[in-house]
């Protein structure tokens, strides 16, 4: 007999709140859903890491992923950021190798230093946001000054590049080579240079961001190619903040690929994937429409001083810190003071219509001003229909997904503990057709009798602030048995969050 509220093959970017409760009753045991939502980041390691590629560690600490990544490397920074936001819960790692074959080039960026030292001051490089001073005085040589800087950065073994010098040039390059830290379309690592106090005589200029001296390239086997074998290892693990320190399409889609095979009826592994991205806005938007996934979220902030590891080691110590307390956060204005640096040039500050753009492309901005730096919305890549071609915000905002994962995840435990092993019944009727009430509760499970467990979930999260409009979401639960198999359908109806307050004030003094 067919199913009557039909499941199967339902993905989970078919984005209605509803959506969700369908999947319950064809999900595994209620042993396959951990409690608490535990991060793993999947990301590049570097040859000095003592890790075995694909393979999954849990991380205690920062120094474990200094020696097992690589210090330096995508994933030690992500994992370092994390841990200095939230140490109290370890995450776990899936470290890959970053590309191999052919002829893979790790980005550059250079320092020519020239000029005659007729007075004593510092030149600061600023590598990844952390700023390198060294000192000189009145008569030093550009070269001595430049060795000094060599020293000074390669001392900093978690920074991503590393130095060396060539009469006249200083060459910084990268840890790996790879899309995560820069290749000839996506600069990864920012640095800049400061003099102070200006009129020394040294003069030293930067070719740009680390990919502007030399652009990185992959090698035969890709950065890509090699996350996506990465993420296979995890297929049958449930970790639900999966980030990742690529950014172009074709890596987003592997992770696309992998969350919405595991978020299937059949798998219940429900997941999201956390990615951020330094370009300028059009291009970021570009790939979030092109993913258009709820189960996607990309950090946005141009140029940033962090590199994406970074970014997305701390937006997912913040996610699931603040989730895990309440899965309906509100993360507008949410503040990144002393966790995200602030924009180094007043021209990557986006202009309001820059962040209006961002965030209705599906985007999660960071802004920066004169006081403070914050993350302007919580947005997953599901800004469009299912064509991809008109808007439909309905998904956009992090939280329906969130609640909606939650309340499945709730159902599925309970389910477990409390039906398994019952036996089925049709719901219980009067000669005259009409439900026999007084049978319901007595004897083998049957539809009307599992309803009022739905019905006190709903109020549970209801009272909890998680969702809205329950009398509606109780009116359109159907509960029906089809053989052995007892369906459940309802809408879900996500509590909203207060994005905006508006006023129209007529002042109306007689003057």
């Amino acid at each position: 007999m067919p199913a009557q509220i039909p499941i199967t093959g339902v993905p989970l970017d078919w984005r209605v709140p509803g959506a969700y409760a369908e999947i319950l009753f064809n999900q595994g045991q209620a042993a396959a859903f951990a409690p608490g939502r535990e991060i793993v980041f999947v990301m590049p390691m570097s040859s000095a890491g003592a890790w075995t590629a694909n393979t999954k560690y849990r991380v205690a600490d920062e120094s474990v992923a200094r020696a097992g990544a690589g210090a330096g490397s995508p994933l030690h920074r992500a994992i370092r950021k994390y841990l200095s936001i939230n140490p109290f819960k370890a995450p776990y790692a899936v470290p890959y190798a970053a590309t191999s074959g052919g002829s893979p080039v790790t980005a550059t960026a250079t320092a020519t230093f020239s000029g005659t030292v007729t007075g004593a001051g510092t030149l600061t490089l600023i590598v990844a946001g952390e700023a390198i001073p060294v000192g000189y005085a009145s008569g030093a040589t550009f070269d001595a000054i430049a060795a000094l800087a060599v020293l000074a950065v390669n001392a900093k073994t978690h920074l991503p590049v590393t130095a060396t010098y060539a009469t006249p040039v200083l060459t910084l390059t990268a840890k790996i080579a790879g899309a995560s830290q820069g290749t000839a379309s996506i600069f990864a690592i920012n640095v800049h240079r400061e003099i102070a106090p200006l009129g020394t005589g040294l003069v030293v200029t930067l070719s740009g961001q680390v990919g502007s001296g030399a652009a990185g390239a992959d090698g035969t086997t890709t950065e890509p190619a090699n996350l996506a074998t990465a993420l296979a290892t995890l297929s049958a693990t449930r970790l639900y903040y999966m980030g990742t320190s690529l950014t172009d399409a074709t890596s987003l889609g592997h992770l696309q690929t992998h969350i919405t095979s595991k978020s299937l009826p059949q798998s219940g592994l429900r997941s999201v994937g956390l990615a951020a991205n330094r370009q300028a806005e059009s291009a970021a938007a570009t790939i979030a429409v092109a993913k258009n996934y709820e189960r996607l979220a990309i950090t946005w902030m141009e140029n940033s001083e962090h590199d994406p590891a970074e970014l997305v080691g701390a937006m997912a110590a913040i996610y699931q810190m603040q989730e895990e307390v309440h899965t309906a956060t509100n993360f507008d204005f949410f503040p990144l003071n002393n966790i995200i640096l602030p924009a180094y040039a007043d021209a990557d500050i986006p202009t309001p219509t820059e962040l209006n753009d961002a965030v209705n492309d599906g985007l999660s901005p960071i802004m920066t001003n004169g006081v403070s730096t914050y993350l302007v919305y919580a947005a997953t890549t599901r800004s469009k229909d299912a064509t991809g071609a008109l808007d439909d915000p309905r998904s956009l905002e992090r939280h329906r997904v969130s609640v909606a994962d939650e309340w499945t995840d709730t159902e599925m435990v309970n389910v477990g503990l409390n039906y398994r092993g019952k036996r089925l019944a049709d719901t219980p009727l009067l000669p005259s057709g009409k439900v026999d009430w007084n049978r319901v509760g007595k004897g083998p499970l049957n539809p009307e009798a599992f309803k009022p467990h739905i019905v006190r979930s709903l109020e549970d999260f209801a009272a909890a602030e998680k969702l809205q409009n329950i009398e509606a979401s109780k009116a359109s639960l159907r509960v029906i048995k089809t053989g052995s198999r007892l369906e459940v359908g309802l809408d879900l109806n996500v509590i909203d969050l207060a994005h905006q307050f508006t006023y129209r004030i007529a002042e109306v003094s007689a003057g």
